[in-house]
């Protein structure tokens, strides 16, 4: 269908050959390809106002000789000369440059929507914050308030409010207003200045790079490779002082390992002295327990001098007296152990006929 509308000429003739459902597709067709081309028109139009606004009335010139042509054709049927073609189509590296263009308007438009939206949403979020700061000022206020005027009472008895405390107050919350305000005050006039010395030093910046010519870039280069130069001679004291450093630290770990000896060392002496020290404070205890015991002897080997010098060896009868008695006495004692070895037999003969006795009693009973 497409073939038959782009190639046989407009006229009555082969429309009315076509049957209501080609007829239909032929209508829908060309309802879709105006879309397109009014899409198009729209695009290639924003293009030019973009690219050049003086270029409209040469398109309005164009379309309407468009339109004469296609009255003119209207009015006597003729195949659209190739010139005409040409000179109302686009090619298709121009339609996509026109396309570029639209995408990136697109771009730059949703980028400022973005940002409008970001400014928008800050101021939001800062008018919200202020909003949240002053209900709870008003609340603390109002608690304040409650606090030191109560206004409810039990039944019809109300608390008065008396006028002297309530206008002291007032006037302590104006204060603190005031002070509040003066601190914003403060704090805006100093992000105030901050914002001009930013822009300031923005437009020196900027004036600076404008300012600046192929002398001055020369002179940039010159500065920078002697920067340059002076960076490899720090380097290169940096890598002499490293060795330094690394001998030294050398030397430190020998001196820190001799130090480490020496105090193992100490603390061996000190053990040392200690047990010495405490074998000494023995010694010491011993010795003088040992001058103790050695004045108790010689205080009894005295008395046993003295005992040994007073002693009298008794006479030969008196020995023969003793030997006897003692004889006599382990006699006695033998004939009374045998008595009483007597008397533990019969003692237990008599507890066993006891014990018969009282078996036979108990029995006799029973």
């Amino acid at each position: 269908m497409a073939e038959t509308l782009t190639k046989e000429p407009f006229g009555d003739e082969w429309i009315k050959n076509l049957s209501d459902s080609n007829l239909q597709e032929l209508i829908s067709e060309l309802k879709e390809r105006t879309k397109l081309f009014n899409c198009e028109n729209e695009s290639f139009q924003r293009y030019i106002d973009r690219v050049d606004p003086r270029m409209e009335d040469v398109t309005q010139g164009l379309v309407q000789e468009a339109s004469d042509a296609e009255d003119a054709d209207h009015i006597r049927p003729k195949p659209r000369s190739e010139a005409a073609d040409r000179t109302l189509r686009l090619s298709w590296e121009q339609k996509v440059t026109v396309v570029q263009s639209e995408q990136d308007a697109y771009k730059h438009e949703i980028n400022g929507l973005e940002k409008t939206s970001e400014a928008l949403l800050h101021n939001y979020r800062a008018e919200l914050e202020a909003l949240v700061v002053i209900q709870k000022e008003i609340n603390k206020s109002s608690n304040e308030f409650s606090k030191s005027f109560a206004t409810t009472g039990r039944g019809d008895l109300m608390k008065p409010i008396y006028y002297e405390k309530f206008l002291k107050f007032i006037q302590d919350s104006m204060r603190q207003r005031d002070t509040i305000v003066d601190k914003l005050r403060l704090k805006n006039s100093a992000l105030h200045t901050q914002l001009r010395k930013s822009r300031e030093q923005l437009r020196q910046k900027e004036e600076l790079g404008e300012v600046l010519r192929p002398v001055d870039f020369e002179q940039l280069k010159i500065d920078n490779s002697e920067c340059l130069r002076k960076i490899d001679e720090r380097n290169q004291e940096i890598q002499r002082l490293k060795l330094v450093a690394g001998k030294t630290l050398q030397v430190l770990n020998a001196y820190k390992l001799q130090l480490t000896q020496a105090i193992k060392e100490k603390e061996r002496i000190k053990l040392e002295i200690a047990q010495r020290l405490d074998i000494k404070r023995r010694a010491k205890s011993e010795m003088v327990t040992v001058k103790k015991e050695v004045k108790e002897e010689t205080k009894a080997n005295k008395e046993f001098q003295e005992h040994k010098s007073s002693y009298n060896v008794p006479s030969v009868i008196d020995l023969i007296k003793l030997k006897s008695e003692e004889r006599e006495i382990i006699r006695k004692e033998l004939i009374h152990r045998r008595k009483l070895h007597l008397a533990q037999m019969a003692l237990d003969r008599h507890k066993k006929i006891w014990l018969r006795i009282r078996h036979a009693t108990a029995d006799t009973i029973a």
